[in-house]
Parts: structure tokens; sequence; C-alpha cells
């Protein structure tokens, strides 16, 4: 990030604070706010009734106690899964990105910058994310 008068080097939260807690979810984004992240970083997938949740890999099995693919599981079958038992948080589930986006707004210094990563590849995707 640059300043007209002098330079500054912003910190980013990468899938929140992913070397703490577990990758893009809300305890990690939290965590990212508490150690003082400028950018907070994480990535947008549809599931199988196109609702954007928050996930970096296009199979639910690295980051949950699931297996399959997120676009052909429902939210409803994502909300089942723990995000977090694998990384010693248990209880944690996968956000949908407008649960993300209200928690970020409410919890987070105003000024955060976000970068988002759609990972899905079609052509509505885009104008879907940013309408949130």
């Amino acid at each position: 990030m640059w300043d007209q008068n002098k330079e500054k080097l912003g910190v980013t939260g990468h899938r929140g604070c992913k070397a703490y807690m577990p990758e893009n979810t809300l305890i990690s984004f939290r965590e990212a706010f508490k150690l003082g992240v400028d950018v907070l970083e994480f990535d947008i997938q549809f599931t199988r009734d196109d609702v954007m949740i928050v996930m970096h890999d296009d199979m639910v099995d690295r980051t949950t106690d699931g297996t399959g693919a997120v676009c052909y599981k429902t939210l409803e079958e994502i909300k089942q899964l723990d995000a977090g038992v694998k990384f010693g948080y248990p209880g944690q589930r996968v956000p949908t990105y407008v649960e993300a986006l209200t928690m970020i707004k409410a919890e987070s210094d105003p000024n955060m910058i976000l970068n988002v990563e759609i990972k899905d590849q079609r052509p509505h995707v885009v104008d879907t994310a940013i309408a949130e």
C-alpha cells in the first residue's frame, strides 16, 4: 500500500491467520485482526446451489472432516462439515461469503483492505461476488 508522502509496508493475513488457526474461518480472520493485519486475503467457491462460501480448495478434504468437491455439495451439506477439527479448533464451520463480509464489517478496522480470490471460473461469478 502506498501513501503520497511515504512508503508503507502492508501486512496481509493470508486466509486469515492460517499459520495458527484453521484457514478461511471466522476464528482465523478474528486472529488476523488481533495481530493487526492491513489486508485480509481469502478465497471463495460456489456450492452446488450457487451459494458463495469461503474456501480455498475445490475439494473439502484438506480443510474439513468431509470429502468431495465443493461444487457438488449444497450449502446445507457444507454447513455440516467441521472446518476446525483437523487443526485443534473443533466446531468451526465454513462461512458463507456474506457471513464473512458481515463479520469483517462489524469487527475489523474500517480501513481493512480485502483481497478476495475467486476460485470459480464461471462468467457470472465475478458479478455475483462484487454485488455482495
